[in-house]
């Protein structure tokens, strides 16, 4: 009642003096919203930092420390953390893995040769000397019988008893000589040379083209390829041999000459001593060439999954001939004189085979001349 009497100046005062306190109150609303949401911000901003500090190194449990009020919403991204990174660790172990780099094969540049109890001839020693002369880089090593043996029991005794006992009980020369030349190639690698083979004027580093050596863990010659029609057996020779240390295809050599001495004494029903070159049959089957040959031939289709080797592509051969890691050499590199070429132009020749056949004889090579007392002296004769 005494508002609505008051004159009507005072009425707009009144309603003036409110407008203003209400601006007033506005303004300083505004003001203090101004200075709290920069501040609330930048605690925002220090915060994150600081989560991201923790969580980059990984400790989720010292995130959750730093920041207990941290929302539920954030937890499980934490946790999971370590099992992503087991999950990608694992995926990356699918993933196909790269081939590691393949080793190159390499000849071992050593020369081996066995000497029989007459020792070397005058021509021998040529022959010999024609090798080691050419290449004397090569460490030459030469044994006896007496050294062969002790050789064989040193370094197989532990690991192949069955191959020191099938070596030490053979008394045929031939055999124990063709049996020695692949046990010395498995452990050491090098090249072996019969004493009747020279070399011609090719070094040995460069029998193997450039383009196999890498590759080669084996290099053999034909000794029967060209001129002799088809429908016979080939064989490698085996007077001259370049083999890599520790091939497989050695060892299939070595194991298939172990079984054959044990079913020929079980067969005859004698000790491995007693056997005779009648009931071992013929000695290129035996410990030969052909033996050598078709343990190496066994061992490549093995690593070829058992798929078989068509031989007739290897026959003939003008020019090296890769199989698997074995490199066949044409029949006139190790073996002119039994190759028929009819006046083609190949070569060149590496060595010579002499023939000179020591172990042919009812013996199967040279034996120890037995040595007795003459009655009634201590003098020893042969």
């Amino acid at each position: 009642m005494l508002l609505t009497q008051r004159p009507s100046a005072f009425r707009l005062a009144l309603v003036a003096w409110a407008a203003f306190c209400i601006c007033v109150i506005l303004y300083h609303f505004s003001a203090i919203r101004t200075h709290i949401a920069p501040t609330a911000d930048l605690l925002r901003q220090k915060a994150s930092e600081k989560w991201s500090s923790v969580v980059s190194d990984g400790d989720a449990d010292a995130a959750a420390a730093a920041f207990p009020q941290t929302t539920t919403t954030t937890t499980p991204t934490l946790a999971a953390k370590p099992q992503e990174k087991q999950q990608d660790q694992k995926q990356e172990e699918q993933k196909p893995q790269k081939p590691k780099p393949k080793q190159p094969k390499q000849i071992p540049k050593k020369l081996w040769y066995k000497t029989g109890p007459k020792g070397l001839t005058d021509d021998m020693r040529a022959w010999h000397d024609s090798c080691t002369s050419r290449n004397s880089h090569y460490r030459a090593t030469y044994l006896n019988d007496d050294s062969a043996d002790a050789y064989v029991q040193e370094n197989y005794a532990a690991e192949r008893p069955d191959v020191v006992d099938a070596y030490m009980g053979l008394a045929i020369p031939i055999l124990k000589a063709d049996f020695l030349r692949y046990l010395l190639l498995y452990r050491e690698g090098g090249v072996w040379f019969d004493l009747d083979v020279s070399c011609e004027t090719v070094p040995i580093d460069e029998w193997i083209p450039d383009e196999y050596k890498n590759d080669t863990a084996i290099a053999v010659g034909w000794e029967f390829d060209v001129g002799w029609g088809e429908g016979f057996q080939r064989q490698f020779n085996s007077w001259t041999i370049m083999s890599e240390q520790g091939s497989p295809h050695m060892l299939q050599v070595i194991d298939d000459i172990v079984a054959a001495v044990g079913a020929s004494s079980r067969k005859h029903g004698v000790p491995v001593g007693n056997l005779t070159l009648d009931m071992v049959g013929d000695v290129v089957d035996y410990t030969g060439p052909r033996r050598m040959t078709e343990g190496i031939f066994r061992s490549l289709e093995r690593q070829r999954g058992g798929d078989k080797i068509d031989r007739a592509e290897l026959s003939n051969l003008r020019q090296p001939k890769m199989i698997g890691d074995v490199l066949i050499l044409p029949g006139y590199s190790l073996a002119m004189s039994s190759n028929k070429y009819e006046g083609e132009q190949v070569g060149p020749s590496l060595v010579t085979h002499h023939y000179a056949g020591s172990w042919k004889n009812d013996k199967g090579g040279e034996t120890k001349r037995r040595r007795r007392k003459r009655r009634g002296s201590s003098r020893i004769e042969a």
